[in-house]
């Protein structure tokens, strides 16, 4: 491939590795887990696969997580996803949308 333009093999492999992905950080998670390290990881390699029309709002809450914003130590509520940035909480309600119609 030249990178030009997706074929629809490529667009339907991304889209099965992105459901991958997708399924595997569903679960609850350990307070500590939100804005942390392997939290940023596990953000970076959803974003990775992650099929054109989601790929910004991924790329919006990694650059939250990336930020700082979330100190589950020293502020606890800012893990709480309500506490979020309208557009971050939207980034989210999108991802979740997008999988829920497509995996």
């Amino acid at each position: 491939s030249d990178g030009t333009a997706a074929t629809p093999a490529s667009t339907a492999g991304r889209l099965e590795a992105f459901c991958v992905e997708f399924a595997l950080l569903q679960g609850d998670r350990q307070e500590s887990y939100v804005g942390s390290e392997e939290h940023l990881f596990d953000v970076e390699r959803l974003l990775s696969v992650a099929p054109e029309p989601i790929a910004a709002h991924l790329a919006t809450f990694r650059d939250f997580v990336v930020s700082g914003a979330i100190d589950s130590e020293t502020d606890p509520d800012s893990n709480l996803t309500e506490n979020w940035p309208a557009e971050v909480q939207s980034a989210i309600e999108s991802t979740q949308s997008f999988a829920e119609a497509n995996c």
